[in-house]
């Protein structure tokens, strides 16, 4: 598996990256049309993300540029995935879609995530 699998739950759409999945500037455009697809079928706007060992390529101005894409979803997105982002950018994405109409957040486990969620 080389996509992400996305697929409707009760309540949410969890999209499963695939172990390594590397996550670029050219990428997003799919992925958010995949999850707004899944968000229509399942009339939620909670989505979880989970994967392992997901490699960031994304500079601070395209994690910027992919939040204004994401913003679009009117989602709360809560991702819990091994990851190789500082810090330091983390807290900027979470900062930088905390006034938009979708929010981000990054948990450690899926339980946090899906209780921030308000699903089961």
């Amino acid at each position: 598996m080389d996509r992400p699998r996305i697929e409707v739950m009760g309540g949410y759409v969890l999209v499963e990256l695939p172990t390594g999945y590397v996550a670029t500037a050219l990428k997003p455009v799919d992925v958010i049309k995949g999850i707004s697809e899944a968000c229509e079928e399942g009339q939620c706007r909670n989505v979880l993300i989970t994967g392992k060992n997901v490699r960031v390529n994304l500079s601070v101005v395209d994690l910027l540029n992919r939040a204004q894409h994401v913003d679009e979803l009117k989602a709360r997105i809560a991702v819990v995935a091994e990851h190789d982002l500082p810090l330091k950018d983390v807290k900027f994405l979470e900062d930088a879609t905390s006034l938009g109409a979708t929010k981000i957040k990054l948990f450690d486990r899926i339980d946090e995530a899906k209780a921030w969620l308000g699903v089961e």
